[in-house]
């Protein structure tokens, strides 16, 4: 008789304990922080770089967005991730951005002029759940950023850069999903190109002038 009492017993505190057994947390995607921003002049070179510090199952990207407050936009991450997400990064970039010299592959394309230069809300949501596995929630904002006129440098080298609540302005460093860090290098205006060239030119001369004088 004491015998069943006590199995009867263990197995309430088997159960007991079961329930209140901590649970590994469901992956999604909505542990994404904004930590870099960059824009050329004309909004045709632009990247926005995130980063996850706290999770390893923030694979679920086709659940979220981003959205352009200043230009009126949203880009929605068309596939997944693979892998641990944790301490890594992604960039979304524009289409020009590959060729520039100094980059790295970017994770996902997005379009033009996403980013307003002269000021901008960039946030991140997730979608609008319905009624599927994430108990239907609505779409929902995770992270957002602020900046105002002249914050945002053009001059092809700098860019804004996020760790959570600090912010600074420096040279740009894009760093993609694989680990891959780059650097964009500011490409001469058109007539300062002309300009270089002229003076190369001239120089050349010179020299070939005193060169011929020597013989």
């Amino acid at each position: 008789m004491r015998r069943g009492i006590r199995l009867v017993v263990a197995l309430a505190v088997v159960v007991v304990g079961l329930g209140f057994a901590p649970r590994p947390a469901s992956a999604f995607g909505h542990l994404w922080d904004i930590s870099e921003i960059y824009s050329n002049a004309d909004g045709g070179v632009q990247f926005i770089e995130m980063f996850s510090d706290t999770s390893s199952g923030e694979n679920l990207l086709s659940l979220m967005f981003l959205r352009s407050a200043g230009s009126v936009q949203e880009f929605h991450f068309p596939t997944d991730l693979a892998g641990s997400t944790l301490n890594r990064h992604l960039l979304v970039a524009t289409a020009g951005f590959a060729s520039q010299p100094g980059a790295v592959t970017p994770n996902y394309v997005m379009p033009n002029g996403f980013i307003r230069i002269q000021g901008d809300t960039l946030s991140f949501w997730s979608e609008d759940q319905g009624g599927g596995p994430y108990g239907g929630l609505p779409p929902t904002q995770w992270d957002s950023y602020t900046f105002g006129a002249g914050a945002l440098p053009t001059d092809g080298v700098r860019s804004i850069q996020r760790d959570h609540t600090v912010i600074a302005v420096g040279t740009n460093s894009p760093t993609n999903y694989a680990g891959q860090v780059g650097s964009l290098t500011a490409v001469p205006e058109p007539a300062s190109a002309l300009l270089l060239g002229a003076g190369l030119a001239v120089a050349g001369a010179a020299r070939r002038r005193r060169l011929a004088g020597r013989g």
